[in-house]
């Protein structure tokens, strides 16, 4: 039996190793072709990360394709369709505010709005209830769990780690340099410079994080709520809101300007909003026991997803037409996609 289960876990490291090694492949692939052969640059002056992400996703579905995954294959396409109507909704609204159009440019209560910021929450707003939905069809009936998951404590502790750990480090620490360059707090303290004290916070709050997560990994934390959902309720709280205080406290300084401010109300508004629906969640499992193989006919699209494919692109490319029709004239701090020549 030992013999056994440690030949299925070696085959499931293997497995692993091979979906990393596909999907940095995708991604250099998709950079190479796209910017390096071809020269398309899309998002000017930032960096052409895009065209790695699509190389990534064309690895993505040929892995699904191969494994013969139609459940996880139809949610990855539920995805794209519903993140590529997410962005295209989200920047012909954030043109609209850009070029003052139409009431925007009468009404001087709907200007200066920071419409970039509504671009990327219509986006984001979209996309996630598009997957949303997409994975609430497949709660019931349920999906037979995957071999890997039979024993993940060790990789949703280091999951945690990466999380609750490095992500906040890597982002957190920009709010202290963020301060120290609008002078909002003190140089020194004490003849130490004030970014230490701050490090000194830092280490102090990844400690106690960490001294949770081992005594968790040991289950021996009565904090931690014992079943499944309980601990994904918590998990998503505490994200949340250290994102939704980490993003107020970066901008707090600027608070006074009317389009910052509106753009941090709604994201606690809707930090509130989410929060209240996860807490009035039960948890209870559907009474169907019934278990379909991610592999099973069950999950090829039906002929609603056909239809999506065909009236999406439709609607992208209308809104394109009028987010171009939207002005008639450069809109100052603009660039030119797909070329080389990165200023308008």
């Amino acid at each position: 039996m030992c013999g056994k289960d440690s030949s299925s876990s070696a085959s499931s490291g293997l497995s692993a190793c091979f979906f990393i090694m596909l999907l940095a492949g995708g991604w250099w692939a998709g950079y190479i072709i796209l910017t390096g052969l071809l020269g398309l640059h899309m998002t000017p002056p930032r960096s052409d990360n895009w065209s790695g992400c699509v190389g990534l996703f064309v690895a993505i579905v040929f892995y699904l394709i191969r494994q013969q995954n139609r459940a996880a294959l139809n949610v990855t396409l539920c995805g794209l369709l519903a993140g590529g109507t997410g962005f295209a909704v989200g920047g012909f609204v954030n043109m609209l505010g850009r070029a003052q159009w139409g009431p925007i440019g009468r009404f001087e209560s709907l200007q200066g709005l920071d419409y970039w910021k509504w671009m990327e929450q219509l986006f984001g707003l979209i996309m996630g209830i598009g997957v949303g939905l997409a994975f609430l069809r497949r709660v019931k009936p349920k999906l037979v769990p995957p071999a890997e998951d039979r024993s993940g404590r060790n990789l949703n502790t280091i999951g945690l780690l990466f999380l609750l750990l490095v992500v906040m480090w890597t982002n957190l620490h920009k709010n202290v340099l963020t301060w120290a360059k609008g002078k909002h707090i003190p140089e020194h303290l004490f003849g130490i410079r004030a970014e230490w004290w701050f490090l000194l916070v830092g280490l102090i709050l990844s400690a106690m994080i960490l001294v949770a997560i081992v005594r968790r990994h040991r289950q021996d934390l009565p904090l931690a709520p014992s079943g499944d959902f309980g601990r994904g309720q918590l998990l998503f709280l505490v994200i949340l809101w250290i994102v939704v205080t980490g993003a107020f406290t970066q901008a707090l300084p600027a608070m006074a300007g009317k389009g910052v401010f509106f753009v941090h109300v709604t994201f606690w508004i809707t930090g509130g909003i989410c929060s209240l629906i996860v807490l009035g969640l039960s948890g209870n499992k559907p009474q169907s026991e019934a278990q379909i193989a991610g592999s099973d006919k069950f999950w090829k699209p039906g002929i609603r997803h056909w239809i999506s494919w065909l009236l999406i692109p439709v609607l992208i490319v209308l809104l394109a037409y009028l987010t171009v029709s939207a002005h008639n004239r450069p809109i100052p701090g603009s660039h030119l996609r797909f070329t080389k020549n990165l200023q308008q």
